[in-house]
């Protein structure tokens, strides 16, 4: 979870202040901010057809709430890595396998691709993966601009009272 830190006490006085204009103005500084962070997030997200890097976008339930979403449900093993213990589906791996070309190479002539991914199948519930990290660096790397916006905000709500 990305922590910012704000002035309470200007934004308090903001508020009392001039409210219509602090929301709309940190709604705008809360918007681009996601959009840069979802954008430099779909640069850090590993590539191997995009479907990743294409689930990511941007969510905002209310105006001063947002999310940076991904929709790919295996994102998160992505983002935070899989742990010894499990096995991962099958399909996708063999989805994997395919686009890689990938064939066995011994000459049993039962031996399919399936073979293939169940067997990394097999190797990833043994040894894990590890993280690779898209959504908190890119959250990281927009940390301080995401303050600055909403300092900027916050001035011209004090400004314009």
């Amino acid at each position: 979870m990305l922590e910012l830190e704000v002035n309470a006490e200007r934004a308090l006085a903001a508020a009392h202040r001039a409210p219509a204009l602090l929301v709309q103005e940190l709604d705008k500084a809360i918007d681009v901010s996601l959009h840069h962070m979802a954008r430099t997030a779909k640069g850090y997200a590993p590539k191997f057809n995009s479907t990743l890097t294409n689930s990511i976008g941007v969510e905002r339930p209310s105006r001063l709430e947002g999310l940076v979403t991904v929709g790919a449900a295996y994102g998160i093993y992505v983002e935070q890595g899989v742990e010894p213990g499990s096995y991962p589906n099958v399909g996708n791996i063999r989805d994997w396998v395919l686009s890689m070309g990938l064939r066995p190479l011994y000459s049993d002539p039962d031996a399919d691709t399936w073979d293939i991914a169940w067997a990394i199948s097999r190797a990833i519930s043994y040894r894990g993966l590890p993280a690779r990290p898209f959504l908190e660096p890119a959250f990281v790397e927009h940390q301080d601009d995401t303050e600055r916006r909403l300092d900027a905000a916050i001035d011209i709500a004090l400004e314009a009272a």
